[in-house]
């Protein structure tokens, strides 16, 4: 019987130790910094979506530093944030951001029905500023608008396979009814900035290795609301690392991405229901665009 017990005890203990040798610590696998992270200036951690979120409207007593003086474009800065020392060959390669947001969320309007609510984003290269410590010394070039999907599909990582298939949280941005704008951001290759797991800790993470920060000032214009409407943009960041001899689809799972809520344009107003026109809403569009130009948004 004690012999018994003896050789269970021995053929075991290398087995627990395997165990723990392949799956690792659970907190120091949680310590990790994520390979791609998204960040959002001025937003706060929801730990209900378990998302950032930055809302510029009214609700927020800041509204006004999210706009672009002189005009009814919501302005605000992105980050996306790369390890690059987890790829072999210290890569991350062809980097996107999606910009999901619903195809018509709230502008039912019969007067003409030539007229399609729009969503404008620029995303133009911009630097931290040192903010939180975390400075960043190279200014990206800006984001390259790639395409527009408006089938209800999802973005595909580099092996093809999409986003919604990887996280359940993400068929919540990617369905029937929804557009997105995908953008390109180009490879990560630096090692120039501080960087952490932002999550839940921002600005107060520990900078607990390097690698790269590219920072975006993103612009938005809309035409689909009105009134007290808001758009709420979903951006998601991906794409792949060298890991062993192989590509390596990554992205920024749905506790590093982030939402930003934008309100409704205040100088389009609805003035009625059914065949109401709406007043003004011309003149915005070409005095907004055209202030926004001279301004050079940037």
């Amino acid at each position: 019987m004690k012999a018994c017990s003896l050789f269970r005890r021995v053929t075991l203990a290398p087995a627990v130790a395997l165990f723990v040798l392949l799956t690792g610590p659970p907190v120091q696998r949680a310590q990790a910094t994520p390979v791609l992270q998204l960040y959002l200036e001025g937003a706060t951690y929801d730990t209900t979506t378990n998302t950032w979120v930055l809302d510029t409207t009214k609700n927020n007593p800041n509204w006004q530093q999210y706009l672009v003086p002189g005009t009814d474009i919501t302005h605000f800065r992105l980050w996306a944030i790369g390890d690059t020392s987890q790829s072999k060959d210290g890569t991350i390669h062809n980097v996107r951001v999606a910009a999901s947001y619903d195809a018509n969320p709230g502008w039912e309007q019969d007067w003409d029905p030539t007229f399609k609510p729009y969503v404008s984003l620029t995303m133009k290269g911009s630097t931290t500023g040192g903010l939180g410590g975390f400075v960043d010394p190279s200014k990206p070039a800006d984001a390259k608008l790639l395409q527009t999907v408006t089938d209800g599909s999802a973005p595909k990582l580099s092996d093809g396979t999409p986003l919604t298939s990887l996280s359940d949280e993400e068929k919540n941005y990617y369905h029937a009814g929804r557009v997105w704008q995908e953008f390109a951001l180009g490879d990560f290759t630096l090692h120039d900035s501080p960087i952490a797991d932002f999550m839940k800790a921002f600005p107060s993470a520990p900078k607990t290795t390097t690698g790269e920060i590219n920072a975006y000032d993103v612009y938005v214009e809309n035409s689909a609301l009105y009134g007290d409407s808001t758009l709420a943009i979903h951006f998601d960041l991906y794409d792949s690392i060298l890991s062993g001899n192989k590509g390596k689809s990554v992205f920024a799972d749905h506790n590093h991405d982030g939402t930003a809520i934008v309100p409704a344009p205040p100088g389009v107003v609805l003035l009625g229901t059914g065949g109401a026109c709406l007043a003004g809403f011309g003149w915005w569009r070409r005095t907004s665009r055209r202030r926004f130009d001279t301004a050079g948004a940037g």
